[in-house]
């Protein structure tokens, strides 16, 4: 008679760790009798063609599961850094810690969110004195541009005065406008971090905003995911990087670090067949934020000129928060790309796979790296597809040989590396030949699960 477990995961495929836990279930349950824990609101994403047979358990964290979960040799929680899809995990797994599979390095974006929802269910009117806050720093930026432009007043005359209204705002903001969400962050960053990293944070945010703050490099300094995991029982990452990181913490939980089992390779549907290869084809994909580096890539190929970007289509799939994509709808504008730059927003999995088999290379820079490895790259050097990546986070820990690492931030390196690859793309095919190799000879569906089984038996 097989074991029980308790299997928690999203299984909306707008995330991939539903991918990622659809690709382990037929493995899984040779050695294990799974149950497929899964919030409620995930149900309009069943499909049993994808589960299979596996018995599905839809959950509210409202209500004691205790008993329910004393029936499993063991309870697995895959957890990530978007509330959408894992706030109702999180919350049992407060309350009945397990063995947790951390998904994302950076959790504290998903901790900043979970503190929001709560404070908006107890109090609304932090939400409206953070609105006055923004509303009257906006103004203050726009004195600030009056004042210097009144000929009276020199450049450091009316800047003193637009730093005095400043200071005194400083002085009184952060107690009648910090959201309570962002003080009970803070807190908690104070209590795992000290003193210094809360006073920087605060300031930064204080000064230039939460969303600056989110995309800054001080999220890889303190990520929050140590915090996470301290509740678990133990704990399974995927790169080396994280590993290193939670082995340097205070953490006493067993860490186990295994490589990413084997994403699923789709032959193309054909529904985009109207494409003509007449141009090279680029392709980025996912959530499209700052991290991902979009802006700076367009900005790059706008500043290559005319004869470079008429010889490419820059594809970007995946939805975008509005601020960025005005933001990179006026810098196409601005370098008239029309032609070479296509934002098409969500797209299902078949146009998106479609895409990926015919496009000539996948460009991946991220940072700060949020992720704790990437399904998407690994899915990309499954293909043979040509990558370009900053040689950061889990990108780091893969060959120089599989794919096109740059300097972080180096735009002229980036500008020489993309005229090279439309220059001399032949001469890149055996990058392509060593990622399919490195890949499917490190990242094994069967060597997952049978780690996975060794590291829960162990634990016994």
């Amino acid at each position: 008679m097989k074991d029980k477990i308790a299997w928690f995961t999203p299984i909306s495929n707008s995330t991939g760790i539903a991918k990622f836990s659809k690709v382990l279930l037929p493995e899984l349950t040779k050695f294990f009798e799974v149950d497929i824990w899964t919030p409620i609101d995930q149900k309009e994403y069943y499909d049993k063609r994808e589960i299979g047979d596996v018995n599905i358990i839809y959950f509210e964290s409202g209500k004691e599961l205790r008993k329910n979960l004393k029936e499993y040799k063991e309870v697995i929680y895959n957890l990530g850094n978007n509330t959408k899809f894992h706030d109702e995990i999180y919350k049992v797994y407060q309350k009945n810690p397990g063995i947790i599979i951390l998904h994302d390095f950076v959790m504290l974006h998903y901790l900043i969110d979970f503190f929001y929802k709560k404070d908006l269910e107890k109090n609304k009117i932090y939400q409206l004195l953070f609105l006055i806050k923004r509303i009257f720093l906006k103004i203050l930026r726009i004195t600030k541009r009056a004042l210097l432009k009144i000929p009276l007043l020199s450049k450091s005359k009316g800047g003193k005065i637009h730093q005095k209204i400043r200071s005194v705002l400083d002085k009184k903001r952060f107690l009648i406008a910090m959201p309570g969400y962002l003080k009970d962050y803070l807190d908690l960053v104070k209590k795992t971090y000290g003193d210094d990293a809360a006073e920087t944070q605060k300031k930064i945010i204080m000064e230039k905003g939460i969303e600056f703050f989110l995309n800054s490099e001080l999220i890889m300094k303190y990520p929050l995911s140590d915090y996470i995991a301290k509740r678990a029982d133990s704990i399974i990452i995927h790169s080396d990087f994280y590993n290193d990181f939670l082995n340097n913490s205070d953490i006493t939980n067993r860490i186990k670090k295994i490589n990413f089992p084997t994403p699923v390779v789709n032959s193309s549907s054909n529904s985009l067949d109207e494409i003509k290869k007449e141009k090279f084809l680029f392709l980025s994909y996912g959530h499209i934020v700052p991290n991902k580096y979009i802006y700076e890539v367009i900005n790059v190929i706008g500043e290559l000129g005319p004869d470079f970007y008429n010889q490419i289509e820059y594809v970007i799939i995946g939805n975008v928060d509005a601020h960025y994509l005005e933001k990179i709808n006026n810098l196409i504008e601005t370098y008239k790309l029309q032609g070479s730059v296509k934002l098409l927003g969500y797209q299902d999995d078949n146009v998106l796979n479609d895409y990926l088999q015919k496009c000539d290379l996948c460009i991946n820079l991220r940072y700060p790296n949020a992720e704790g490895a990437s399904w998407s790259v690994i899915e990309q050097m499954l293909n043979k597809r040509l990558i370009l990546s900053f040689d950061t986070g889990f990108y780091a820990e893969i060959p120089n040989d599989c794919m096109c690492k740059i300097p972080l931030n180096d735009f002229d390196i980036l500008k020489d590396e993309l005229r090279n690859i439309i220059n001399n793309y032949s001469s890149y095919e055996e990058y392509k030949n060593n990622a399919e190799n490195f890949a499917k000879n490190n990242f094994c569906t069967e060597k997952y699960v049978q780690s996975l089984k060794e590291f829960i038996y162990e634990g016994c």
